[in-house]
């Protein structure tokens, strides 16, 4: 007699389900009964960094939503030696980013210009627009790793505070917000 709660194991299968399957040998990820394995582990993705980034944003980064065939969605894996950020403080529009911390303790600066040190598992979220501005930066003197995890949008437009800057990408051009020209410049 089994355990209450626990099922007894069926000779038959139940009306409506389909009968087992021989399990499949493992495919090429490794996982028995799958073909291909699309999926990455964001522990052991391997991560590279822009020899023309300045140092302060030398942080080192893996693309993973093409790699798991993901179109509306995106994340990146970055790697932060100490002293490094992954980006100059900014916030998106039409777009939201969720913040997942995998390693060590990075500080966030906020859209209030609050900063907060963060641990591995805490998960943040920054809104479309300004209530959404961030800059993570490794502090310590130890290694971070963190993915960011976003909407996508084309084009996606990106605001720099700090620098008064706009970013458009593609094509990847950034411009000056005091160098506005009235709406019929160059038309006539």
């Amino acid at each position: 007699m089994s355990e209450p709660g626990a099922q007894e194991p069926l000779d038959e299968p139940v009306e409506g389900e389909q009968p087992a399957a021989e399990e499949a040998p493992a495919g090429e990820g490794g996982l028995p009964g799958v073909e291909f394995f699309w999926g990455v582990n964001f522990f052991d993705v391997e991560t590279e960094g822009d020899e023309k980034d300045p140092e302060g944003y030398k942080a080192r980064a893996a693309k993973i939503g093409e790699r798991i065939r993901g179109e509306a969605m995106g994340a990146t894996v970055y790697d932060l030696d100490p002293g490094q950020s992954v980006c100059p403080y900014h916030y998106e529009l039409g777009e939201e980013e969720w913040l997942l911390v995998l390693n060590g303790t990075p500080t966030l600066r906020d859209e209030n210009d609050d900063e907060f040190e963060l641990k591995p598992w805490d998960l943040l979220f920054f809104a479309d627009g300004e209530e959404g501005a961030h800059k993570v930066t490794n502090k310590t003197e130890e290694p971070v790793r963190i993915v960011m995890l976003s909407t996508k949008s084309s084009p996606a437009i990106a605001f720099y505070p700090d620098s008064g800057k706009v970013g458009i990408f593609p094509p990847g051009k950034l411009f000056r917000l005091d160098s506005e020209v009235d709406y019929w410049d160059g038309e006539v």
